[in-house]
């Protein structure tokens, strides 16, 4: 469930998100690599929260604080329990390696 517009998000607790959802997904105004992503987790059955950044009046704010955790202010960033696997294309190559079902507690 997205966090309501307008809502301030702050560092401590985006850190507390990342490592208690089961997936956190940024999206901005090129939505390509987001969809991409989304299209993972749909294959999978998943239903990610999603930060919509480009709705959000904090989301440049956000996407700093992305910086400071994972050293890139791009998106989507994908997190899985607690863990960040990366952008779109990481996202994939886990998906095809397996490594993304291992963080969501399937097996291949």
């Amino acid at each position: 469930m997205p966090l309501p517009k307008g809502c301030q998000l702050h560092q401590r607790e985006l850190v507390q998100l990342c490592s208690s959802l089961l997936s956190l997904r940024f999206r901005s105004l090129d939505k390509r690599y987001s969809l991409r992503a989304k299209r993972v987790f749909s294959e999978l059955s998943e239903k990610p929260f999603v930060v919509e950044l480009d709705l959000r009046d904090d989301g440049s704010e956000i996407q700093d604080i992305l910086l400071d955790l994972v050293g890139k202010r791009t998106v989507p960033q994908v997190f899985v329990n607690g863990e960040h696997i990366g952008g779109s294309d990481e996202t994939l190559k886990a998906l095809a390696n397996g490594q993304l079902q291992k963080h969501l507690g399937r097996n291949q």
